[in-house]
């Protein structure tokens, strides 16, 4: 994981954390996944697009790889906006930039090849920051089109 980013919607605040050169080398993703554990308690709820199905499992995986405390069951709401999209829009495409595009206007995400990827995975600081200046807009897009589509299904307690 190379990065990840969490916008806190009272503040407006992202908490964002980046691996490098240095840090690849070191623990490959160890210290990203320390932190964003560590931003994930800050929270009561967090909202994802698609996150129920990938960014969690995701994480999840990673932190049991590193013997890393990831938040139990119930101890962190969740609430994936993907299926509002999905069940209760007809777009078609359900990714979060056709319905950011669809519902809300034009969406800020920047697009990459898997080259910025491979000089990634080397440490590449530009490759690293373009990438998470997507994840920055990602969170931008998913926390515009959430207010926009939020009042379309029954708010469920759903945990991590």
């Amino acid at each position: 994981m190379y990065c990840y980013c969490i916008k806190d919607s009272q503040s407006d605040r992202i908490y964002q954390k980046i691996v490098n050169k240095r840090t690849l080398a070191k623990d490959l993703d160890k210290h990203v996944i320390e932190g964003c554990i560590k931003d994930l308690k800050k929270f009561d709820r967090i909202v994802t697009f698609y996150g129920a199905k990938f960014d969690l499992p995701f994480v999840r995986t990673r932190a049991t790889y590193w013997q890393l405390p990831f938040p139990f069951y119930k101890t962190l709401l969740h609430t994936d906006i993907y299926y509002i999209v999905r069940n209760k829009f007809r777009i078609h495409s359900n990714r979060l930039e056709t319905a950011y595009n669809t519902l809300v206007g034009k969406s800020r995400k920047t697009h990459f090849g898997r080259d910025y990827w491979i000089r990634a995975m080397q440490g590449d600081k530009e490759s690293l920051s373009y990438i998470l200046d997507h994840c920055r807009r990602d969170v931008l897009d998913l926390e515009e089109l959430y207010n926009v589509i939020q009042d379309f299904a029954m708010k469920r307690d759903l945990s991590i």
